[in-house]
C-alpha cells in the first residue's frame, strides 16, 4: 500500500485524500483495552507519514473506529496530502462511533 502511495505522491500535485483502514494505530491512545501498543508499530506508521509528508486530516464523529471484545481502535483513518490541506483544510473525516 505504501508504495502506491508514494507512486501517487511522486506524481499528482493536486489535492488528494485517501479514507483507508490503515490496519495500524497512528499513536497509543489510538487503543483501548488489550495489549499495550508497541512503540515500534506506531512509530514506524509515523515514519511513514512524516517521511511522505502526509497529513492525518481532522475528525469527527467516534474516535475508535473498530472494536473487537474489549479492545476499541482507531485503525481507519483519511490521510491527505498538504495541497488538499492548503485548498480544503476546513473538511473533515467523520467515523461513526463503535458500539459493543
Amino acid at each position: 500500500m505504501w508504495q502506491g502511495i508514494l507512486q501517487i505522491r511522486a506524481h499528482i500535485d493536486v489535492p488528494w485524500c485517501i479514507y483507508e483502514d490503515f490496519n495500524s494505530p497512528l499513536h497509543s491512545e489510538d487503543r483501548l483495552g488489550g495489549n499495550p501498543i508497541a512503540e515500534s508499530k506506531t512509530k514506524d506508521f509515523q515514519k511513514i507519514v512524516e517521511d511522505l509528508n502526509l497529513v492525518d486530516m481532522k475528525a469527527t464523529g467516534g474516535h475508535f473506529t473498530s472494536a473487537n471484545k474489549h479492545v476499541w481502535s482507531k485503525i481507519d483513518r483519511a490521510i491527505s496530502n498538504e495541497v488538499w490541506v492548503m485548498q480544503y483544510g476546513s473538511i473533515t473525516a467523520q467515523f461513526q462511533e463503535q458500539i459493543l
